[in-house]
């Protein structure tokens, strides 16, 4: 099959050529450029098969530079709950049902300093209220101290943390879409108070069978809203779903926010050097046209990736480290 990122083919005869053509139609694709030539017959073409991410998409593994990795295992596998899928000196991998969310290495680093671009919060999302108000009770049993507020934000209901070295962590559990509202295209969220200890005493005595535990979205320290947009929306291919004063939210497939991107502590922020805290994050496309069409639009506007095992990396403006796997 013909692979749209062949930048120069050889092509046998006016017939393959006439084939690639009726290709790119079927796939309803756009041919931006290409070279006829008759003497050694070339086609170079470039494409760009959409302009949105259009198919599947899910949040996958954070990783976080962490100078005291002992403190922060303990944190996230006694206190969280998650498991530990594999640990070595310098590094510990923790999930969930033997999915990867979260891994941890030891470094030498120092912290960000203020107004600092980076980490807002990494967020978990519980499939069970059940499973999210157990978690919850253990945490404020074990490190009160952590908790930093909870509340309703009508999409979803939403518990706060902040680890041992300072990073922020949501828990929350997605209320069913049929309960979403959606006006002029965004949709609606609030801050709305919620007991904590009135969800815990509602939920977390019923039995259910544990379900999925998923990296949710990742809210992200950016330096300014307007270029967030451009490279998030117009060169990733994330959608906008709300606006409110100095952030922004996208995500794909119609869910409430994959990313969120503020500027309320990092208005002005440049290029980050690596710190303690956010490493890399994950975004995994299940499309492989998706996936393909965010590589073009990558290279047309010259943003550099590295092609990996999993899919490719690069970095965003301000420096986060971004992995985009196709799965």
């Amino acid at each position: 099959m013909f692979s749209p990122f062949a930048s120069c083919r050889h092509i046998q005869s006016f017939a393959y050529f006439h084939n690639l053509i009726l290709y790119c139609l079927d796939r309803k694709v756009i041919i931006r450029d290409y070279l006829y030539m008759n003497t050694d017959t070339y086609v170079k073409v470039k494409i760009r098969e959409r302009e949105n991410i259009t198919g599947d998409l899910s949040m996958g593994e954070v990783q976080l530079n962490v100078s005291d990795l002992v403190k922060m295992k303990d944190y996230y596998h006694d206190i969280a709950g998650l498991d530990i899928l594999n640990e070595d000196d310098n590094k510990v991998i923790l999930g969930k049902n033997n999915e990867k969310l979260l891994t941890l290495f030891k470094t030498g680093l120092t912290k960000a300093n203020k107004g600092e671009a980076g980490l807002y919060h990494f967020a978990i999302v519980f499939e069970k209220r059940s499973d999210l108000a157990k978690t919850i009770f253990n945490i404020i049993t074990k490190a009160e101290k952590t908790f930093t507020g909870s509340a309703d934000h009508l999409v979803s209901e939403a518990f706060y943390f902040t680890d041992p070295e300072g990073n922020s962590v949501e828990l929350y559990f997605d209320k069913p879409r049929s309960e979403w509202k959606w006006e002029n295209g965004q949709i609606k969220m609030a801050t709305l108070y919620m007991d904590p200890v009135a969800y815990v005493k509602t939920y977390s005595g019923k039995n259910e069978e544990t379900n999925s535990v998923k990296i949710g979205h990742i809210h992200l320290k950016v330096g300014s809203i307007e270029q967030a947009r451009r490279f998030y929306v117009e060169i990733l291919g994330f959608e906008i779903t709300a606006e409110i004063m100095g952030a922004l939210f996208v995500s794909a497939g119609g869910y409430h926010h994959h990313l969120g991107l503020n500027i309320w502590e990092s208005s002005g922020a440049q290029k980050r050097d690596e710190t303690l805290g956010l490493k890399n994050f994950e975004i995994i496309l299940k499309d492989e046209v998706d996936f393909d069409s965010l590589q073009v639009r990558l290279s047309e506007k010259n943003v550099r990736f590295s092609e990996i095992k999993t899919g490719i990396s690069f970095c965003d403006p301000w420096n986060n480290l971004i992995t985009v796997s196709k799965q």
